[in-house]
């Protein structure tokens, strides 16, 4: 993803995580620490999260930002299904 947005010179990403299932939290650290750091050191200015409908995916979502982290505005989003 970070290799896509520098080539294309991208500023802002939709991360569609709704078919996520499961925990995935060992991941989150990495991503705290080097992805999202990474990311706006490329010139992420925007980062749309769409939540998996799994709790601990949510969870792990949310740990995945740095706790002082504000170089890149993120909006997590729910999608639900019209019935």
């Amino acid at each position: 993803m970070l290799n896509l947005m520098q080539k294309n010179k991208c500023t802002r990403i939709l991360n569609d995580n709704s078919l996520v299932k499961g925990n995935w939290s060992e991941a989150s650290d990495w991503g705290a620490s080097v992805w999202f750091p990474a990311m706006a050191a490329a010139g992420l200015k925007k980062f749309a999260w769409i939540y998996s409908p799994s709790t601990f995916s949510r969870i792990a979502a949310n740990k995945s930002l740095p706790s002082d982290y504000d170089a890149v505005q993120v909006a997590f989003l729910i999608i639900r299904k019209r019935r």
